[in-house]
């Protein structure tokens, strides 16, 4: 002890200060090793000595807690959560390295000192998945390789030299020195090539893809008809790609205010073919009430194919859906035809239009069907009652069996592009999937610009319906044309799908005398692509644009938005739920069309499926796609 006094009185408080520090690490490690009372007899002598430490009050009131230190914890406990939390420091250490094996390893030591522990499941999780990653990756790069190689034999004259066991072998060789396959008649069998992708573009040769945006989902409705109803493989023939892709809502945003358009960009890697991405591009218009009069001119089957029980209550009910669209400036004629057309209800206001369905429901069904004639009749009506200001329209319900005058979809469709150039749309609504006659109505719609609806069955004139039908009487967006630029130094080829009929050439975006599609308020229409892209490349992908008649101003709009290169694009089971039903959408209808090349496997895709079986539980539409493409030959 240092004797009292002034000259001291620095040094012993220097000392008691180390004493009081040394005695608070010893209670501190008594009390880890489960030592309690030892380490509180420690605590209380050194608050004895200095009765104003702060530390050893802070101590001694965590070590009489209860709650906080647990008398039943043994000293081999806490010597385990020491290492436990030291296996933990060293595993993370380890995957933070990359070292995953190691990281593995430590986690599981863990584990066996606590089964229960958290923390080291969650690590060996992230272990798990890098390492799936890796090895996904490291595929994906080993075949992507393989394939080229198998592109530059192709491309190349002679044969590629490669090595095998140390010694360069020629391919050609190799492929002489094979045993050839001997047909029946004893000729030798030539291998077939593998079949390339259909209709891909070279950017650097046509950067340019331009097209009208076609809004229908008809071939998606008759397919879906055909495979979960009839159980049978639709025609290819009849199957168009682009109405699989806008039979669904992808949930695009509004334009903001003040503006009629906005754009919707999605990229997702192509779950089947190596080196492609798919990429979504969708157009979305704004909102608006319907303030032009109408001047509407029904055509009405009734010929002998359309006398069955459900064509007959389809017809009423999507009578009744049509009428209850119209307002009291609107005006409404009615035609039915079957051998030759019959005017039946002349210039209607549209507030009494509930009342032709009881006519409609009292008109016999007779004879053939006279398309033909029906149609010269409609545009010579609908051109009478139009008027200055007012929106005229002719829809068609039939089930298209033409079998009277001329039956020719190209030669009727003349007398629908002679009305749309006196500015009179044209749309058809289909009834009864079979025997319809799907290109009749798909070709005369097209000329027409206008919409193609579908009935199979009453109940399908819902709310779906009404809306589709609301939205043609409501067009925003006239004469909708979109032109993709892509970018040759960053996309090597592309391949749009579907749209075969709907395809325009460059110079016909900005020609407004070439007609296109329409859009209605606040409807989407969306393309999918399917593309190279050049990693090693310049830029972004390209850029899109949409082209439009604004049905509110009279003007001709022009927007135009940047497609961004993503170095990294998703895999298509990690992509987002609209990029992944888009996907799928197109993928069907490409398969179904026969124009996939055999890529497409669905079962290889089925964990995907159910997310997206999950994601939208309750959109029936979305479940029926996943069960079609179930149904994979």
């Amino acid at each position: 002890m240092l004797p009292p006094g002034e000259a001291t009185a620095g040094r012993r408080d220097g000392v008691r200060n180390h004493l009081g520090d040394a005695n608070l690490y010893h209670a501190q490690q008594l009390r880890e090793t489960g030592k309690y009372a030892e380490a509180r007899q420690t605590l209380e002598k050194t608050l004895r000595d200095d009765p104003d430490n702060f530390a050893a009050k802070k101590q001694l009131e965590y070590l009489n807690d209860p709650i906080r230190t647990t008398p039943g914890l043994s000293f081999e406990y806490t010597q385990k959560v020491n290492e436990v939390r030291k296996n933990l420091y060293i595993g993370e250490g380890y995957y933070n390295l990359g070292q995953y094996d190691k990281a593995e390893a430590e986690m599981k030591k863990v584990l066996q000192k606590d089964p229960y522990n958290k923390a080291a499941r969650r690590w060996l999780e992230k272990v798990y998945e890098t390492n799936s990653d890796y090895y996904r990756a490291a595929y994906d790069q080993t075949r992507a390789e393989l394939l080229m190689e198998v592109d530059r034999a192709w491309e190349i004259a002679g044969a590629p030299q490669v090595k095998e066991d140390g010694l360069k072998r020629d391919l050609a060789t190799l492929v002489e020195e094979r045993p050839k396959p001997v047909a029946k008649n004893g000729t030798v069998d030539t291998p077939a090539r593998p079949k390339p992708l259909p209709d891909e573009t070279l950017t650097s040769a046509e950067p340019f893809s331009t097209f009208s945006l076609n809004v229908n989902d008809v071939s998606f409705k008759l397919a879906r008809v055909a495979l979960l109803e009839k159980g049978k493989w639709p025609d290819a023939a009849k199957v168009r790609t682009e109405e699989f892709v806008n039979a669904f809502d992808y949930g695009d945003p509004s334009p903001r205010r003040g503006e009629p358009v906005a754009c919707a960009i999605e990229q997702s890697a192509h779950p089947f073919l190596q080196q492609r991405n798919l990429l979504r591009v969708g157009m979305k218009t704004a909102a608006m009430g319907r303030s032009q009069p109408l001047r509407l001119t029904v055509l009405l089957d009734n010929s002998g194919s359309m006398e069955r029980e459900d064509r007959e209550a389809s017809v009423l009910a999507a009578m009744q859906v049509l009428a209850a669209q119209l307002n009291p400036q609107d005006v409404i004629t009615v035609v039915s035809f079957a051998r030759q057309p019959r005017l039946i209800a002349d210039r209607i206001p549209g507030h009494q239009a509930a009342k032709l369905v009881d006519l409609v429901a009292k008109t016999p069904s007779e004879g053939g069907t006279n398309i033909e004639e029906a149609l010269k009749l409609a545009r010579t009506l609908a051109k009478r009652q139009h008027a200055e200001g007012a929106q005229s329209r002719v829809v068609l319900i039939t089930d298209g069996v033409a079998n009277l005058g001329n039956t020719i979809p190209e030669q009727l469709s003349k007398e629908v592009e002679t009305m749309r150039q006196q500015g009179i749309a044209f749309d058809a609504c289909g009834v009864g999937a079979e025997g319809l006659n799907d290109d009749i109505l798909e070709s005369l719609t097209r000329k027409g610009d206008g919409r193609y609806y579908f009935l199979n069955r009453p109940e399908d004139a819902d709310d779906g319906f009404a809306k589709q039908l609301a939205g043609a009487l409501t067009p925003a967006a006239k004469n909708v044309k979109v032109q993709v630029v892509f970018n040759p130094k960053r996309v090597a080829r592309y391949r749009l799908l579907g749209f075969e009929k709907h395809r325009l050439k460059k110079e016909d975006f900005r020609n407004d005398k070439v007609d296109a599609a329409e859009m209605a308020a606040e409807e989407a229409g969306n393309a999918v692509y399917q593309i190279q892209v050049n990693p090693q490349g310049d830029g972004e992908l390209g850029e899109v644009f949409v082209r439009f008649l604004d049905a509110s101003t009279g003007r001709m709009v022009e927007r135009s938005w940047p497609l961004p290169y993503e170095s990294k694009a998703k895999p298509f089971d990690l992509a987002a739920p609209s990029m992944q039903l888009a996907g799928t959408a197109s993928m069907l209808g490409e398969k179904l069309h026969g124009t996939d090349a055999g890529s497409v496997r669905f079962s290889m895709i089925s964990d995907t499926l159910g997310k997206l079986s999950a994601h939208y539980a309750s959109d029936t539409k979305v479940q029926d796609l996943i069960r079609m493409c179930r149904k994979e030959k």
